[in-house]
């Protein structure tokens, strides 16, 4: 696998992953396709949440993997990659990330970062995976959210093209390393996950609690202490308070 072998640059598209699941429909991807765009018109984060991105300001783009053969029940795996290799693109020049569970990460508490993984089935194996990424460069205000950009945090202006670059080096690297040794990805997650043994605010369907997050089950769900009960939570089920 080798991410960037193929990139492709467009102007405008609704979303990189919706343009990149056409393409794979009709076969006219190679594994490790990127589609970056200058701007999506209908970008999404997670739980169908809108991605607000200026023109020409951020990285969003798409990588499309073939013959992923991960089970479904391990499908988190990826996650976990994908989120560690931008961790450590961002920690090679100098910002230090935090995972936000399952796929945003954080600068100085604020989101940087996020993604959307979506995959196609046969059986009980992933065959192929879409990884949506959005990376804020040097768009300095936020609407709606606590978010933070490089540029904000590293006072400069950056090359898209090279931190696209420098980012796909990080995220092959991590493919390559987690797949073939994936024993240490927990603890490597854990390492860098928000909010893991700390107590926090949180929200779920039965109200407010003070929690501590204790890790991620094999199936990608939470691990939260819940007023003297162990929970596990997948996605949309808990909510962040601070």
């Amino acid at each position: 696998m080798h991410f960037g072998n193929t990139i492709i640059r467009l102007s405008d598209t609704s979303s990189t992953n919706n343009y990149v699941a056409s393409l794979a429909k009709a076969g006219k991807l190679v594994s490790g396709t990127v589609i970056m765009a200058e701007n999506q018109t209908e970008g999404r984060g997670q739980m169908h949440r809108s991605w607000d991105s200026e023109r020409g300001k951020n990285l969003t783009f798409s990588l499309f993997l073939e013959n992923v053969s991960l089970s479904v029940t391990n499908q988190f795996i990826l996650s976990k990659i994908m989120n560690l290799g931008v961790i450590k693109y961002l920690s090679s020049v100098g910002l230090e990330g935090k995972i936000k569970w399952p796929n945003d990460i954080l600068v100085n508490g604020q989101k940087i970062c996020g993604m959307l993984i979506e995959n196609q089935v046969m059986g009980s194996t992933i065959q192929q995976s879409i990884v949506g990424i959005g990376l804020n460069i040097n768009q300095i205000s936020f609407r709606g959210f606590a978010a933070t950009s490089m540029k904000n945090e590293l006072g400069k202006e950056l090359d898209l093209n090279k931190v696209l670059d420098s980012l796909l080096f990080y995220l092959n690297q991590a493919y390559d390393y987690y797949r073939a040794v994936p024993d240490p990805l927990t603890s490597d997650y854990l390492d860098v996950l928000s909010g893991y043994r700390t107590e926090m605010s949180y929200e779920d369907d039965q109200g407010q609690f003070r929690g501590i997050i204790l890790g991620i089950a094999e199936s990608g769900h939470l691990r939260v202490e819940r007023r003297g009960e162990i929970c596990e939570y997948s996605m949309g089920e808990i909510r962040w308070l601070g």
